[in-house]
C-alpha cells in the first residue's frame, strides 16, 4: 500500500497534533491568554482541560509572552494550580516574558528570532502571545511580514514543535491580518462571548473551531468555558454547546485502531480519510484536496483507491465526484 509514513499523533487529544500551526484568536477581552495558559498547563502536566481535550503524557511547553511580565503571570499560575490540584506541571512550563528583558521583539528581524530561539530547549509546544506585539506596528496585515514569520515557524515545526499563535479578531468576528494565516494553520480556534453575555455574567467564552485539519464530527462541537473564583478557590467548567457532553473519541485510539494502522500500513492521510468516513458516514474525494503535493486530485484518487482495494472503504459513483462509505 505504498510507503509507510510516520503516524500523526495528538499532543492534546481531539485538538492538535505535533508539529502543527495553531491559531488562537478572538476579540479583545475574550480570555485568549487565559485559555492559552490553561491548555499549556494541561499539556505540561499530562492533564485534562476537559473530558474531550486532554494530554496523554506530560510535555515541555514554552510561553513567549509579549504583553505581561513574569510577575504579572504569577496570579494566573496560582489559579491554574488550584484548577489542576498541584504545581508539578510548572516544571515543564517555561516562560519567556519579553517585558522582563526590557526590550521589544521584532520577529521580522533574524537577530530577534535567534534570540527567542535560544530559549527553546526541547519544548514540544511553543506559544506566542501575541502576533501584534511581536512585529512592528502596522505590519499585522502585511503578507510579506507573515511569510517571514511563518517561514520561521515552519522551521520550528519541522523539528516536531507545535506553534500556537495568539491573534486578534475584528468586530466582524474575522481574523485580523492576512488571509494566509488561516490558510497556513492546521487548527484555528476562535473565542467568542455568548450572544447574551453581559459583564455581570462573569468570565464565559465559547471555543469554536472554524478550521481544523484533524478534527471531524463531534470533535468540532463548540465548547462553553467558564472561569469563576470565590473564597474557596478558582474553578473552571467546560460544556459542549448544542449537544451531548459525552466524550469525543480520539482519532487514533477509537476510530482507527493502532492494530489496523499497522496491518494495512496506513499513512496519516489514509487514517484521516478513514476517520472522516467513519465519523460522518461518508466523504468525497474533494474533502481531502489541498495545495500540498500529497493532496492533488490524482494522489487523492489513488489513495482512496488503495483503501477501496483493501476493502476499508466502498465507492459509489464516479471516483472524482462520488461518495465513499464504510463497507459494513
Amino acid at each position: 500500500m505504498g510507503m509507510k509514513f510516520p503516524e500523526a499523533s495528538f499532543q492534546l487529544e481531539n485538538l492538535f497534533c505535533g508539529g502543527e500551526l495553531v491559531l488562537l484568536a478572538g476579540l479583545r477581552k475574550t480570555s485568549k491568554s487565559y485559555i492559552l495558559a490553561d491548555l499549556l498547563a494541561a499539556a505540561a502536566g499530562g492533564k485534562a482541560f476537559c473530558d474531550r481535550i486532554h494530554a496523554r503524557r506530560p510535555m515541555k511547553v514554552l510561553l513567549v509572552d509579549a504583553e505581561l511580565s513574569s510577575q504579572d503571570l504569577q496570579k494566573r499560575f496560582r489559579q491554574l494550580g488550584q484548577l489542576y490540584g498541584d504545581t508539578k506541571w510548572t516544571a515543564n512550563f517555561g516562560v519567556l516574558a519579553i517585558k522582563d528583558h526590557g526590550k521589544k521583539i521584532n520577529l521580522l528581524e533574524e537577530a530577534d528570532r535567534q534570540w527567542v530561539e535560544a530559549y527553546i530547549q526541547g519544548e514540544q509546544i511553543v506559544a506566542f502571545d501575541n502576533y501584534g506585539k511581536l512585529i512592528p506596528s502596522g505590519k499585522g496585515s502585511c503578507p510579506v511580514a507573515w511569510r517571514v514569520v511563518e517561514g520561521w515557524f515552519e522551521r520550528l515545526r519541522s523539528q516536531g514543535i507545535t506553534v500556537i499563535l495568539v491573534q486578534h479578531e475584528n468586530k466582524a468576528g474575522q481574523l485580523r491580518g492576512t488571509l494566509k494565516m488561516e490558510d497556513d494553520a492546521e487548527l484555528f480556534i476562535s473565542l467568542k462571548r455568548p450572544q447574551d453575555w453581559q459583564p455581570a455574567m462573569g468570565n464565559k467564552v465559547e471555543m469554536h473551531f472554524p478550521a481544523a485539519r484533524h478534527l471531524h464530527g463531534k470533535q468540532l462541537q463548540p465548547l462553553l468555558v467558564e472561569y469563576a473564583e470565590d473564597e474557596n478557590g478558582f474553578y473552571r467548567s467546560v460544556l459542549c454547546i448544542g449537544g451531548t457532553d459525552e466524550e469525543v473519541p480520539a482519532v487514533h485510539e477509537d476510530v482507527v485502531q493502532d492494530a489496523e494502522i499497522e496491518e494495512y500500513n496506513l499513512s496519516p492521510l489514509q487514517v484521516e480519510m478513514l476517520t472522516k468516513v467513519r465519523l460522518e458516514g461518508e466523504a468525497r474525494a474533494g474533502d481531502f484536496k489541498g495545495d500540498s503535493r500529497g493532496r492533488k486530485s490524482s494522489n487523492i484518487s489513488r489513495v482512496l483507491g488503495e483503501l477501496c482495494d483493501a476493502r476499508l472503504l466502498k465507492p459509489m459513483g464516479d471516483s472524482k465526484k462520488g461518495r465513499y462509505y464504510v463497507p459494513w
